[in-house]
């Protein structure tokens, strides 16, 4: 692995955590980190878009050596799963934690579904657990089309 990019070697660590909690709960690691990639996918996107971001920007360089220079764009596309993978991790593993799965009972309004709230707790939760506690005003849970479908799944 990128000795640049230790984050990426400890997410690797941390996925076996995520299978174990996916296990406990009865469900597939193998169906829980394709819907965790889906929306940081759609997230990497977006964010070139966001002042804010300065995690993935950073990633990127170190993987390319240090500057991705003038073949930022190249790199960019070769190196997005490495550079996400971290993030990936996070959100797969929030996808299969009780304790988030009960912040998006409370944040649905229960029996009376509402949509995602960009000040809501699976926001916060969401942006803390990825060191981007901006994530919910930038919009980027609340527009996650593949998180919404695991949202209304859930709350069902």
């Amino acid at each position: 692995m990128c000795a640049a990019c230790p984050e990426i070697g400890e997410a690797q660590r941390r996925w076996a955590g995520v299978v174990r909690r996916a296990k406990r709960g009865g469900v597939e690691a193998g169906a829980v980190f394709p819907v965790g990639r889906a929306v940081v996918c759609q997230w990497w996107d977006h964010a070139l878009g966001w002042e804010q971001e300065r995690i993935w920007p950073a990633r990127l360089h170190r993987l390319a050596g240090g500057d991705a220079g003038p073949e930022f764009w190249w790199w960019r596309a070769v190196a997005r799963e490495a550079a996400t993978f971290p993030e990936v991790v996070a959100v797969a593993g929030a996808l299969v934690d009780p304790v988030v799965a009960q912040l998006v009972w409370t944040d649905s309004g229960g029996e009376r579904v509402r949509p995602f709230s960009p000040d809501g707790a699976l926001c916060r939760e969401l942006g803390r657990s990825l060191g981007r506690p901006w994530l919910g005003e930038a919009g980027a849970v609340p527009d996650s089309s593949a998180l919404t479908a695991w949202w209304g799944a859930l709350v069902r």
